[in-house]
């Protein structure tokens, strides 16, 4: 039998479009749960005229829809940034910012901005904004305001008044100790020279600029993770025994002859490594160094590198999860160390529902700076594993080095937290026409099929055996043609 006619004779009918693909059921349930979740804020200001007029009606402060929006702008007097600190038993978060000119719901913080903020634990809550130049002790703020909030356990919100919230309220401010404005966080600083205080409990980890800084806290750890973001840093608490590697991650702004019209902004990356542990309830830190650089692309690559090194360094096993926290959110990503970089069977793949998950390969660079404290001279591969945006389910990961088989899920774009265990990868897992392991099957799959079958390609996924076999030919086409053809 001449296969390679065969073949040229499928893959012409394919290419003819003899037939036609629709939509898969995952994709068709992926367009209705993107619709479903897709929220509506045309009522908030998308121009200067409406942000104007939003501002006239509701004031810079309004309390609208279940959320809290700030609409103040910093830019305007020149300057200055909007802070904000709050006190009681309640909680919220910033949920989304965007600029009115952009006319989309993204990050930033120029001219015309609008924060919505969202609660997030029912109590009462006193929130005090300012603005104000941060970097100046004796300037004082040109603008505050000052507003109490009552959130229900469905987390509705209501504004309230002064002595409402003084009847309910309770001193949550771990005895005073964190800082609660701009001139106890800066003693802070100058009191903490390892930029964290901890009341037995819990840690708060302080930015460590006064000036303009964008903060993340990197926690690495297989133990249960408590974190929350608070204007000068991000307050953690730690399981009653957990060890954990966290890294205060931090962009510096510094602003050069900033009364000058040709003023300069420069960045610079710091990064704080602790060691935290909790044994009984009783939290040990550790500062195990400080990193810093000047902010560019070629130094993130490297940081990220070496970062990976570190941080698996630091931390028994060959898999632990990593928590990046920002103000706005927390992504959860599975990290997999898989030996030596000049191993070329090291290797980590999703060998089922590949398109739930994002995998990036990382090598140490084997000469790490001294700064960084990591004592690892090996070159190895680590593999960081994220969900893909919107993905739930479980995904099936394959360590190819010591041929072990892990299952992880994932729930709306996030890889969950202690969800990973040794898995059994059985004919019940595998997707029948399913070539290429994205988790469907597609026209795409007849490509990659007849792209093995004409030695273009050496290797194929198991789905590839149509039929059940045992044997990959050109049976198996002809079944995944009229598989696809019947659908």
């Amino acid at each position: 039998m001449d296969y390679k006619k065969i073949i040229a004779a499928l893959l012409a009918v394919t290419m003819t479009g003899a037939f036609t693909l629709v939509p898969s059921v995952n994709e068709r349930n992926a367009e209705v749960l993107a619709a479903e979740e897709t929220e509506d804020f045309s009522w908030l200001p998308h121009s200067d005229e409406e942000y104007k007029e939003f501002t006239e009606k509701y004031s810079t402060v309004a309390c609208l829809n279940g959320y809290i929006i700030l609409s103040e702008d910093p830019c305007a007097d020149g300057g200055y940034s909007i802070t904000e600190t709050h006190e009681g038993t309640a909680e919220y978060s910033l949920y989304k910012e965007y600029n009115v000119r952009t006319g989309a719901l993204d990050p930033g913080t120029s001219a015309l901005p609008v924060k919505i903020y969202k609660p997030e634990k029912s109590g009462v809550l006193k929130i005090t904004w300012k603005k104000e130049r941060t970097w100046s002790e004796t300037e004082p703020a040109i603008w505050e305001a000052v507003k109490y909030y009552s959130v229900a356990d469905d987390l509705s919100v209501k504004e309230i008044t002064e002595e409402e919230y003084n009847s309910n309220s309770e001193n949550t401010s771990s005895d005073g100790i964190y800082p609660t404005d701009f001139k106890e966080y800066s003693k802070a600083i100058e009191n903490n020279p390892d930029f964290y205080i901890s009341d037995g409990k819990t840690v708060y980890f302080l930015n460590s600029a006064q000036s303009s800084a964008e903060q993340k806290l990197l926690i690495n750890t297989n133990d249960s993770v408590e974190v929350r973001h608070d204007k000068y840093g991000y307050i953690f608490t730690p399981a009653q025994n957990g060890s954990y590697i966290i890294s205060s991650d931090e962009y510096h702004e510094y602003i050069v002859d900033a009364d000058s019209p040709e003023h300069d902004h420069r960045y610079e990356h710091w990064v704080t490594n602790y060691m935290v542990k909790s044994e009984n309830g009783e939290i040990s830190v550790t500062m195990l160094g400080r990193y810093g650089n000047k902010y560019d692309e070629k130094e993130k690559m490297i940081f990220e590198s070496q970062y990976n090194a570190f941080s698996g360094g630091q931390i028994k096993g060959n898999h632990y999860f990593r928590y990046i926290c920002s103000e706005l959110n927390t992504d959860v990503q599975l990290v997999m160390k898989a030996r030596y970089s000049s191993d070329e069977d090291a290797d980590a793949e999703a060998v089922q529902n590949a398109d739930l998950c994002v995998i990036k390969k990382y090598v140490s660079s084997g000469s790490i700076s001294p700064d960084f404290i990591i004592a690892t001279p090996d070159m190895m591969n680590y593999y960081v594993i994220s969900a893909a945006e919107g993905a739930s389910g479980q995904i099936i990961l394959k360590d190819k080095k010591n041929d072990e088989t892990y299952s992880v899920d994932v729930k709306d774009g996030q890889i969950v937290p202690g969800t990973l265990k040794p898995a059994e990868l059985t004919d019940t897992d595998i997707v029948k026409g399913d070539c290429n392991n994205d988790g469907v099957v597609s026209a795409a799959d007849i490509v990659a099929l007849i792209r093995y079958l004409t030695g273009q390609d050496e290797e194929i996924y198991a789905g590839a055996d149509v039929n059940s076999d045992g044997s990959i030919n050109v049976i198996d086409l002809c079944n995944l043609k009229s598989m696809i053809l019947a659908r």
